[in-house]
């Protein structure tokens, strides 16, 4: 009886890049579906880890195929490999576009709700403009302790200046990050 070993990453790259990043079976590619490697020969029939018995495919057709044999598969199309690099790579920045679209509008909106604790418990209409890059470093529930826990101070007068406010929550962020990899 055959025992089931996972692929290895580097023997899952070498058959997507083999096959062209494409499924075997339908021609579809990144970002449309997620890929899988298949096997010809299901392992419990007998099938091997191996690369002749391995092959690329999107997870709808893996999974419509089950546990049935597919010697014979289509081969892969024939297509520029070059043109479906630079696709792959396309379909690549436009993904991390997206997401750096969504960690911005995020970042923003966390920026305004910080904004808005610290005017609201300092008293104050002004707030630190190293917001964002703080949030970056330590975390918005950190900054948001480190500002609630500066606020009264500046309600009160203990700073001279807003930039020794700035310094003094900088400091706050310092010390609490300490503590917490301690």
């Amino acid at each position: 009886m055959n025992e089931r070993k996972s692929i290895g990453k580097g023997l899952r790259f070498d058959i997507f890049r083999r096959d062209q990043f494409t499924c075997r079976y339908c021609g579809r590619r990144p970002p449309e579906v997620v890929l899988e490697v298949d096997h010809l020969v299901p392992i419990a029939q007998g099938g091997e880890n191996s690369e002749p018995n391995l092959v690329t495919s999107c997870d709808e057709c893996n999974r419509g195929k089950s546990a049935k044999s597919l010697v014979g598969a289509p081969p892969s199309a024939d297509i520029d490999p070059a043109f479906l690099e630079i696709e792959q790579e396309a379909a690549e920045m436009r993904r991390y576009l997206r997401a750096k679209e969504g960690r911005d509008a995020a970042l923003e909106e966390v920026v305004r709700e910080l904004d808005i604790a610290w005017c609201e418990a300092a008293g104050t209409d002004w707030y630190p403009s190293a917001l964002p890059h703080w949030i970056r470093i330590f975390g918005p529930e950190m900054v948001e302790k480190a500002l609630l826990a500066t606020a009264p101070k500046w309600r009160f007068g203990k700073f001279g200046t807003r930039l020794d406010a700035v310094k003094y929550i900088r400091g706050t962020l310092n010390v609490m990050a300490r503590r917490e990899n301690a």
